[in-house]
This record gives C-alpha cells, structure tokens and sequence, in this order.
C-alpha cells in the first residue's frame, strides 16, 4: 500500500497454476506417471458405457436436477461436491471426474508403497479403476464422483500419515471429509 492507502497492484503476486502442477509433475517417478495415466486409460474403457449409454434408473429419475443438499440425514460434503455439477446430472462430466479421482488414488497408492516397475504400477492402476466396488458404484452415477472423490481422500490420507511426521494430523482431516459422509450414506441406507 502506498502512502494514500492504495494498494499497488503490480506488486501482488500471482498463484501460477499450470507452473506449480508442471513443477510437481515433473518431480514424480516414471512408475507414479504410468499408474496415472494406465488408470485413466483403463478407467475410460472400462466404464464408459456406464457414463454414455446408461438409461436412468429410478435413483436417478427424481435427481435429473440436483435441488437437495442432503444435509439432514449428515451428508454435508456433498454440497461441496456438487459445486462441480451445478446441479445437472451429467453422465460424460461425472465419469471424467470419477476416472481422474481414481487415477490420482492409484499414483499415490503407488507413492505410498514405493513401486519401482512400471509393470507393478500399471497392474495396481489397472486394479484400482477396475476394482468390483468401485464398478458397483458407477452404477449411480450421480454419487459416484462423491464416492471416488472420498476414495482418494483415503488414499492421500494414508499416504500423509506414513510420509510426513505429523502427517497424522492432516490425515486425520482428510479422513474426516472422505468417510464422514460416505459412511453415514452406508449406514442411512441399511
């Protein structure tokens, strides 16, 4: 600020997105990279006809225009979660997000244990994106990327737990996002 109390924008500083994901990229393991993309591969074809040509069914019909939050029964992250649907069932966008969420899953879980071949890293993404559970709950579409998004957050919680020193703590938190919410829908459907 100067003297008057103006701020002087041409000194804020920018957050450089494409640099820090490029950056971050380019740290990763060849075996990290090859379970990112063989999981989106393999997640793409595998359920793709899930996502394209899926007639709806009655889970889906009364949801066609997302209205309700589903707060009351304790599912308050999925509000968040459907800031990035505005609302609208959309088939293609939710399997696009689903396969990334599993992809990103699959890279850490090859993190997390240290793979160094690149067979063992594909064969862990090819049983990650084709895991029966996670081909059950592509059967619902419109949860399913609320279901893979908390399946990630497992994944990177372990993760931060076993690779930093206090890693329990933010683990603990992402822990908190990912099975609250998931687990009272279990439960409210039993």
């Amino acid at each position: 600020m100067d003297s008057k109390g103006h701020m002087d924008w041409s000194k804020l500083k920018t957050f450089d997105v494409v640099g820090t994901i490029s950056n971050w990229w380019n740290k990763e393991s060849a075996p990290t990279k090859s379970a990112f993309f063989t999981s989106l591969i393999v997640g793409f074809i595998s359920h793709i006809f899930v996502y394209t040509g899926r007639y709806y069914g009655r889970d889906d019909m009364g949801t066609i225009y997302r209205t309700f939050p589903r707060i009351g029964v304790g599912r308050w992250f999925n509000s968040v979660m459907n800031i990035l649907s505005y609302g609208y069932v959309m088939p293609l966008v939710y399997g696009i997000m689903t396969t990334f969420f599993l992809a990103v899953g699959a890279s850490y879980i090859c993190k997390l244990y240290n793979v160094q071949k690149k067979l063992s890293a594909v064969m862990i993404a090819g049983l990650v994106s084709t895991f029966p559970s996670i081909a059950n709950t592509n059967l619902f579409p419109k949860d399913a990327p609320n279901y893979h998004f908390a399946v990630m957050l497992g994944i990177i919680a372990v993760y931060i737990t076993f690779r930093y020193k206090f890693g329990c703590v933010v683990g603990r938190n992402h822990l908190v996002f990912a099975l609250v919410d998931k687990i009272v829908d279990y439960v409210y459907r039993c």
